[in-house]
């Protein structure tokens, strides 16, 4: 309602540019959570009186309605979804094996990979199973490609620059899409990933992107246990609908 109803389009590039990607801007967590505490102070500033949220459930239902204070609210609301979708890790895990469910369309479903991130050590693998109906468009794949060729040889200090700039990846593009970019490139540098589809994204629009692709889950299984015979394993089967909560944070 507020951002972007309210908020133009640089005050929304700005607040998420310097605050969604700071360490203790986490799931779940609201104490401390430097992108909660600045939309919190823009809400302030409009004034709010009466604030309802719904949750809702793995199924999409609604299943709780909470309302009053805005940030009452909020608290509340996130310690009731993380109630029900947190599942706590004593440490991260070798493989991690994830579907975008319920996103099966273009950036919304690379919300599941930062999720597998979130969930595996550095150095160990993703198979991300995308649903057979699911798409990656051409325009995003190809403005994916250019964002990773924009990004060079250094994609971390690239991305770290921009991001000090307060800069897009992609002017021509939605913060959305740039935060999406940003993330997934970030996040899967040090992890080895494969798409698994039979039948799209084909494996040209997944090797534009960086990944490796497998024409079914038992291939991509096979080639991840190739590389680690004794893994650890966490299997997500609706990426969109859980939160990783690693005891001790997530550098375990």
């Amino acid at each position: 309602m507020i951002m972007p109803g309210v908020a133009d389009f640089d005050s929304i590039k700005e607040h998420h540019l310097t605050y969604m990607r700071h360490p203790l801007s986490t799931l779940g967590d609201v104490d401390g959570n430097r992108f909660f505490e600045e939309s919190l102070k823009i809400a302030e500033a409009v004034g709010i009186d009466l604030s309802i949220r719904c949750l809702y459930n793995r199924a999409g239902e609604v299943s709780e309605i909470i309302a009053g204070d805005f940030e009452e609210t909020m608290r509340e609301g996130t310690r009731s979804t993380l109630a029900r979708l947190g599942h706590k890790m004593g440490h991260r895990v070798d493989i991690c094996i994830i579907s975008p469910l319920p996103y099966i369309s273009g950036p919304q479903m690379l919300k599941a990979l930062a999720i597998a991130s979130v969930a595996t050590r550095p150095g160990g693998g993703i198979l991300f199973v995308t649903p057979s109906k699911g798409t990656l468009s051409e325009d995003f794949v190809r403005a994916f490609s250019e964002a990773r060729e924009r990004c060079g040889d250094d994609p971390l200090g690239r991305i770290e620059e921009l991001l000090q700039k307060k800069e897009p990846i992609l002017p021509d593009r939605s913060m959305d899409f740039n935060m999406a970019i940003f993330n997934t490139i970030e996040r899967s540098l040090d992890k080895r990933v494969i798409f698994a589809s039979p039948e799209i994204p084909p494996k040209e629009r997944i090797a534009a992107m960086g990944f490796e692709h497998a024409t079914s889950i038992t291939e991509g299984i096979a080639r991840l246990f190739d590389q680690f015979p004794n893994a650890e394993v966490a299997i997500f089967p609706s990426g969109g609908f859980v939160i990783p909560v690693i005891e001790g944070g997530p550098e375990k």
